[in-house]
């Protein structure tokens, strides 16, 4: 089954501590979520686990990194969805106020449980931006990458081969990329190219196929060949 994008979303808000983003039409159930979230606060934030409105459970991608001390980012994915109308809660510890930039995206075709391949992060300083390599255990996975900077009015541009899921920048607030591609067997990271030099944040994970069972079919077994049937004068045996 080949992994396909169903549906994504962004926002950003400014002088929050928590936000909401709803899908745009109902989910599938068994189906792949990915969320990401980018956030500022002066003094630092601890980005805490989304929630939805149909009660799935988000598992973390990678550890929670950030381009500076106030900054944080961070990716979650929910196997073998619900189905139905959801909105997707995103939230950072403490009351204290700040910058919120986050999105929302189903895939079909992805492993139902157990579906967290392999991931890796990194931060740095320039206008590229890596995630460091990762090595899928399988071909036609989906590789999910996030980003994002320090620096307001920052724009991401993605790696050739890679597919744009949702960036959100402007002039107030530091942004967030996330990006997609099927991956292989080999070595593979996600770059993007920014519009200016500055601290940088980055991940990366892959993600399982679904494996499709198959179809077997109920054939009866075979049946001894029956004896040719030889014909005799009057009189005479046929040949045993």
């Amino acid at each position: 089954m080949t992994i396909v994008l169903v549906q994504s979303a962004s926002k950003m808000v400014l002088g929050v501590n928590n936000t909401t983003l709803a899908f745009a039409s109902n989910v599938t159930a068994g189906n792949w979520l990915g969320v990401t979230q980018s956030s500022w606060r002066s003094g630092g934030n601890i980005i805490q686990t989304p929630t939805d409105t149909l009660g799935n459970v988000y598992s973390a991608m990678t550890a929670q990194n950030g381009s500076s001390a106030n900054t944080a980012l961070r990716s979650y994915f929910v196997e073998d969805t619900i189905g139905g109308a959801n909105t997707v809660t995103f939230d950072m510890d403490g009351a204290g106020t700040g910058e919120l930039s986050v999105t929302i995206s189903e895939f079909s075709g992805v492993k139902t449980s157990a579906s967290l391949d392999t991931s890796n992060l990194a931060t740095g300083n320039s206008t590229a931006v890596s995630t460091g390599n990762v090595t899928p255990s399988v071909a036609e996975c989906l590789l999910y990458a996030g980003a994002h900077c320090s620096l307001n009015n920052t724009t991401f541009t993605e790696e050739a081969g890679w597919t744009l899921l949702e960036e959100q920048q402007s002039a107030d607030q530091i942004g967030v990329a996330t990006q997609w591609k099927l991956g292989t067997t080999s070595a593979e990271d996600a770059d993007w190219t920014l519009s200016q030099a500055t601290a940088w944040a980055a991940h990366v994970a892959a993600f399982l196929p679904a494996v499709l069972v198959p179809m077997t079919w109920n054939v009866p077994p075979a049946r001894a060949p029956r004896r040719p049937y030889s014909f005799a004068p009057s009189g005479m045996r046929p040949p045993q």
